[in-house]
């Protein structure tokens, strides 16, 4: 069940209205059941991965702290992630790692066949699965204490809000609101419809219209000439923000009716002044999970310049590699790795006011990696780029001026929209405010008539990891 969708907008307001009028034992329970509902909407069958995947995380939990022997601890801990980690392997890279061996190889003359294993992606796999790992590790670490009351255990894995594409929330951080069992109150209400608002804004207005070049584009490299393919790139690093933003403020938004306040998950990363600095804006709740479970574990920067490097070179290997079974991914989480390293070199200098623009390219030029399906489109999109900028189609086949202006405005507004959810809607505090969000629900509303009448939308684009 999509946040775009019409099921979901029916599904909200029933769940809110009975958790509402639900006595305050039975909330979290019935909380638990909706969420194992709008779990269950993309396919039951997946109900049995995630209520495992629970199941075996709580029981571990409670097993570790209970251990008094440092090396049983141990022993259960890397169990734990043995099993939770082999099944996101073997849901989410069983196929691609099999195709890679094979693909090896054929390259040193060996033949061999290899047929596609016929497995459904789970979705939300990789989000859920590192909110278990990060509470059995806590547990681990004595940094928090196991939970025993397995329901309430599996609504902090599964609250529907922020199941699918997270943020990435700690059971310390998240738990207790889920079980503080809060009527909704106008401070609540008010935070839930500006966040609402700017992350359908974002979602329908902005990046399913931007959307509809960069498919074209995209889906044509050979063709399309090089500055198509760079303002294609451009209209997608405003697509993929203003898609898993809205996704992320649809989430708060949803989660505020329930009087449970989420991680943010962005911090404006457009204005970042290094790469370093981007990825401590972007997907903020992933980066503290890399921060806080990779990168100090492997050293941080206590052990010498070296180390440091090393564990950064891991961290963005890995966190390429998470965002998908393919070496397009990895090449994009390789490439930003190096500029963060590259940063982090020019640590305590002064920052200068070109720095802004200059990540802004770099960050650009990371998005080609992400979007393109294969390293051959990569290397297809940084040839044309360099060697045939104004020869080939794109701009020139689309003919439709209004909508190419309405993209670059659309782009524009980015920064405009991001303040959406700060904004006072107490006319005597700022009309322009006020105007703003009357103007924007337009917004919405025009993008949707577009939208629909030209067979237009689609999904999130994190829904995939």
């Amino acid at each position: 069940m999509a946040f775009n969708s019409l099921a979901y907008l029916c599904f909200l307001p029933i769940v809110v209205l009975l958790y509402q009028i639900l006595p305050g034992k039975i909330k979290p329970y019935f909380l638990l059941v909706a969420s194992y509902f709008f779990y269950a909407c993309s396919s039951w069958k997946l109900l049995f991965l995630i209520f495992s995947t629970t199941l075996a995380s709580y029981l571990f939990a409670i097993w570790i702290h209970h251990a008094e022997r440092l090396w049983i601890r141990r022993l259960l801990l890397v169990s734990c992630l043995v099993l939770l980690f082999g099944s996101l392997f073997i849901f989410k890279y069983l196929n691609f790692f099999a195709e890679s061996v094979v693909n090896l190889i054929h390259l040193f003359g060996g033949k061999t066949t290899f047929s596609p294993f016929s497995i459904l992606l789970p979705v939300g796999i990789s989000f859920y699965t590192f909110q278990t790992l990060s509470y059995v590790i806590d547990v681990y670490r004595k940094d928090s204490l196991p939970v025993y009351q397995f329901f309430h255990y599996a609504l902090f894995v599964s609250f529907f809000p922020q199941l699918v594409a997270g943020p990435i929330e700690r059971a310390d951080d998240l738990l207790p609101q889920l079980l503080s069992a809060k009527r909704l109150d106008v401070e609540h209400a008010l935070k839930a419809s500006r966040y609402l608002v700017s992350g359908y804004v974002k979602k329908i207005a902005i990046a399913d219209i931007l959307a509809v070049f960069v498919n074209r584009v995209y889906s044509d490299l050979p063709s399309s000439s090089g500055f198509s393919i760079l303002l294609a790139t451009l209209f997608f690093y405003g697509q993929i923000y203003c898609d898993f933003s809205g996704y992320c403020d649809i989430a708060k938004g949803s989660a505020y009716l329930f009087s449970v306040e989420l991680s943010e998950n962005f911090d404006r990363p457009y204005l970042a002044d290094s790469m370093s600095d981007f990825y401590r804006r972007w997907h903020v709740s992933l980066g503290r999970w890399f921060r806080d479970y990779l990168y100090i574990p492997l050293g941080g920067n206590r052990h010498g310049k070296l180390r440091q490097l090393l564990a950064m070179f891991l961290v963005f290997f890995f966190s390429g590699l998470w965002h998908g079974a393919n070496w397009t991914f990895v090449l994009w989480g390789l490439f930003c790795g190096v500029f963060v390293m590259v940063s982090g070199l020019f640590k305590g200098h002064e920052r200068k006011w070109f720095y802004v623009p200059l990540t802004f390219f770099l960050v650009l030029v990371s998005w080609i990696f992400f979007r393109c399906q294969s390293v051959t489109e990569i290397g297809i999109c940084l040839t044309r780029i360099f060697t045939s900028f104004v020869s080939g189609t794109g701009l020139e086949s689309f003919h439709d001026g209004f909508y190419l202006f309405y993209c670059v405005a659309a782009f524009s507004l980015i920064v405009f929209v991001d303040r959406l959810p700060f904004i006072s809607l107490d006319e005597s505090k700022g009309i322009m405010d006020c105007a703003l969000y009357v103007s924007l629900v337009v917004l919405v509303v025009f993008a949707s008539v577009y939208l629909s009448t030209n067979h237009l939308g689609g999904g999130f684009i994190y829904f995939q990891f």
